[in-house]
């Protein structure tokens, strides 16, 4: 297949945070399935860290109950979830695997406890946090619970700026709250929705301040707001806000009574079809806040990253947290699950709800907010900059405190220890996790520098192995070791626990210079790839293949599947990719194993490649980089053990790509990745005019990728005011398949000096009346530019 005369140089091609664009429906009906994913997510984590703890001190492993939670949560991230207004199928998921996971977390406890002789508090970070008595819990450690500590009840009215540590507050009339930070203004807690092209805030409905009261001997304020949105109040709310030195904690309760709709239409979207249900924050109903700075900065967070943002930037996708910072502080809002911004002129909004009165997918009663919706999330105002002021450090403890083992009764036992502690100045850990009783620990780089680690675990004996992220070993590294700006590393850590009992200390943190990578523009802005010449002929290589099932994995095979074996007996050349995730395959084996042992021919025949890895096929960009690992970790180990297939080649249907990918994917033993969203509606990546380039990440780990060309505007493809498959440039979208349309795929693609101009198509799986027709294949076989090939022989020739 490979032209042996071919030559063609890679060019390299580093790709930041801003390359990766996500124009997500954020707030659909108010969201409640990612903040309950991520709230899931937390309890996961804790039960992970609980259970390893507990496995150090001799307790028998709770992997396979952990494997299954999981699972089970990591189904709820299907992409159908969230665009196909089938939250219900998520939220069910996650109401299944918390108390999973908390039960685990439980036992695990238990144990501890047990085996200490008392009732303890437990801290499941690697960073000291304070439990209930306002004392601290040492890193990866335990404390002898003791009574709480009741608040003094004493209040006054809390009628004047505040002090509260490093910003001062006061109350405003319109019920914001105005913090100064040195000689900094901001102000948060605004609320807006625009209803019928009429903006609604609480300048125009002002809300009702109640409660003001401050605590001196608590350095404590609360207060309440009450308040309504809309032309006829139609969006009630109450804020219940407690500041104190940590920041300003809002628990907000929407009511949205019998059903409430609002912007954006479908109409609002010709101009800019790209921002598809997104850009209009304007028509939806966000939190508000701001700095008084002239030009303050916008600091955010994607899967394992903390970035800076474009200076024109519009809308972010941020995890965890975003940030204002000025010169000498800055405002950072801390968010669980939905993590949806627009910025614009030293303020930002945070989407709290989207309930648009016209959505492509679902009828009325799927798309209207009704009824009432819980919000949590924190302001941080702060001093220096996002790093000496360790944000990303906050947000672990915001998302995760201290708990308690209540278990046993409290006995007189002074107990205070760690396990695992972690010395460093940027590296934090992400998990801490146990599988069939070994002992594995995840750490990531988080500040954009080089820094040395010390692991302090167990006695002289014990030792530090990296291990690759599917958990094979790679070498012996020891305890003390140099980590790369933004690197990953997955450790395990053996031999026995020796409690460390001397008194915690904090670790001593050194921020300098410029975050590595943040001098780089994004591919949007500053191609790095120059159009080559063009080229005068050529031929359009067509790589056809299929997605995952909808919204719940597949239990048996479709028709569809069936009949695309059969083709590729019936065409030369003919092959496909399938992208379905683990999920769907374990499923397979559980009611049709003999189905599979019947693919497992037809993948050593190379008539059938299976790509991407995942357990679901999520969007990668709205979860965070934990759940990205566990997709691909338990993607492609089930992969692995239904169909002995080691996938090789990362591709997504839907937006599935982030600028840590090619170290995560190099991990697991991917050599390659298609780097462009089949159907783009919600997300979409830079374009490169190259036809394969070699992708480096920002922590310096490389991959080879099949970028999207800039040929394949995203702007450019067929649609109507219906049709939301714009962005479908390589395919997906049935308006492409015409003589005159290949042939202007082909065009273009010379045009912009790509040799061999590569076409990929993924359709749904699923359902029989959604897969190419015999007629089309018929067609495309017959046209003298169109060549079927693999993926894998086309990365060949390169």
């Amino acid at each position: 297949m490979s032209d042996k005369n071919f030559k063609y140089e890679i060019p390299d091609v580093k790709l930041t945070a801003n390359d990766f664009i996500s124009t997500f429906p954020w707030g659909l009906r108010s969201d409640e399935v990612r903040i309950k994913q991520q709230e899931t997510e937390n309890a996961l984590l804790d039960a992970e860290t609980t259970a390893a703890m507990a496995v150090m001190l001799g307790s028998d492993s709770f992997s396979d109950r952990l494997d299954y939670a999981w699972k089970t949560m990591l189904n709820s991230q299907n992409h159908d979830i969230h665009v196909c207004t089938q939250e219900e199928a998520g939220i069910a998921w996650c109401d299944e695997a918390r108390p999973l996971a908390e039960g685990i977390r439980d036992d695990a406890a238990a144990f501890i406890a047990g085996k200490l002789g008392s009732d303890i508090e437990i801290n499941t970070l690697s960073i000291p946090v304070k439990d209930v008595n306002g004392n601290y819990v040492p890193s990866f450690g335990y404390v002898s619970k003791q009574q709480s500590i009741s608040e003094n009840t004493e209040l006054v009215p809390w009628d004047k700026a505040e002090n509260f540590g490093d910003f001062s507050a006061a109350v405003q009339t319109d019920g914001r709250i105005q913090v100064r930070v040195g000689r900094m203004l901001g102000n948060v807690g605004g609320l807006s929705v625009t209803i019928d092209n009429e903006l609604y805030n609480v300048a125009t409905n002002p809300p009702t301040v109640k409660n003001a009261k401050y605590s001196p001997d608590n350095n404590k304020a609360y207060l309440t707001v009450e308040g309504a949105l809309g032309k006829n109040d139609e969006i009630k709310y109450v804020h219940n806000i407690t500041v104190s030195k940590d920041g300003i904690d809002y628990d907000t309760e929407f009511d949205y009574g019998d059903g409430v709709n609002f912007g954006p239409d479908i109409k609002d979207f010709e101009s800019e079809p790209r921002r598809t249900h997104y850009f209009q924050h304007e028509k939806k109903l966000c939190m508000t806040f701001a700095l008084e700075s002239e030009k303050p900065e916008v600091i955010y967070n994607s899967p394992f990253l903390t970035w800076k943002a474009q200076d024109d930037v519009r809308s972010i996708e941020s995890l965890h947290y975003l940030a204002l910072q000025g010169e000498r502080g800055g405002i950072a809002h801390f968010n669980i699950g939905q993590s949806a911004y627009a910025v614009c002129d030293g303020s930002a909004k945070h989407v709290l709800c989207f309930s648009p009165r016209d959505y492509i997918y679902g009828p009325k009663d799927k798309i209207t907010a009704n009824g009432k919706h819980t919000h949590h999330y924190r302001f941080v105002p702060y001093r220096g900059d996002f790093r000496s002021a360790e944000l990303t450090y906050k947000t672990d403890i915001f998302n995760r405190a201290a708990f308690s083992s209540d278990c046993i009764e409290s006995v007189k036992n002074d107990i205070s220890a760690s396990l695992i502690r972690i010395k460093s100045n940027s590296v934090k850990s992400t998990a801490l996790f146990e599988r069939e009783g070994k002992i594995y620990l995840r750490i990531a780089e988080w500040a954009g520098q080089e820094d040395d680690i010390s692991i302090i675990y167990g006695d002289e004996s014990a030792k530090v192995t990296e291990v690759t992220h599917a958990l094979k070993p790679i070498k012996e590294i020891g305890k003390n070791f140099r980590m790369r700006p933004w690197e990953i590393k997955t450790l395990l850590i053996e031999g026995r626990a020796v409690p460390i009992t001397e008194e915690e200390t904090a670790a001593r943190r050194t921020f300098c210079g410029l975050p590595s990578g943040w001098e780089l523009r994004s591919q949007f802005e500053c191609p790095s790839v120059k159009t080559q010449e063009r080229n005068k002929s050529g031929i359009l290589y067509f790589a056809t293949g299929y997605h995952d099932g909808f919204v719940r994995p597949m239990e048996r095979h479709s028709k569809t599947m069936a009949i695309e074996i059969e083709r590729t007996k019936r065409y030369d050349g003919y092959s496909q990719y399938w992208e379905l995730g683990g999920s769907c395959f374990e499923r397979m084996h559980v009611n049709e194993p003999e189905y599979l042992e019947g693919l497992k021919k037809e993948l050593k025949d190379n008539n059938l490649e299976i790509v991407g890895g995942t357990w679901c096929e999520p969007f990668a960009l709205i979860i965070s980089g934990e759940s990205n690992i566990r997709q691909m970790f338990y993607g492609m180990k089930t992969i692995k053990e239904t169909l002995d297939y080691d996938v090789k080649i990362y591709a997504n249907q839907e937006h599935g790509t982030y600028a840590q990918m090619p170290q995560i994917l190099r991990s697991f033993g991917l050599n390659a990745v298609i780097n462009r969203t089949q159907w783009a509606p919600y997300g979409y990546e830079s374009a490169v005019d190259a036809d394969v380039a070699n992708w480096i990440g920002p922590d310096g780990s490389a991959i080879f990728m099949i970028p999207r060309y800039r040929s394949q505007d995203y702007n450019n493809c067929p649609w109507d005011d219906r049709n939301l498959q714009n962005g479908s440039v390589t395919g997906h979208n049935r308006v492409w398949r015409t003589r005159e349309k290949f042939e202007q795929m082909l065009r273009e693609a010379l045009d912009h000096g790509i040799k061999n101009p590569l076409m990929t198509m993924l359709e749904d799986i699923w359902a029989d009346f959604l897969r190419t027709t015999d007629e089309e294949i018929e067609f495309y076989d017959s046209l003298p530019f169109v060549q079927f090939i693999s993926l894998t022989k086309y990365l060949e020739m390169y």
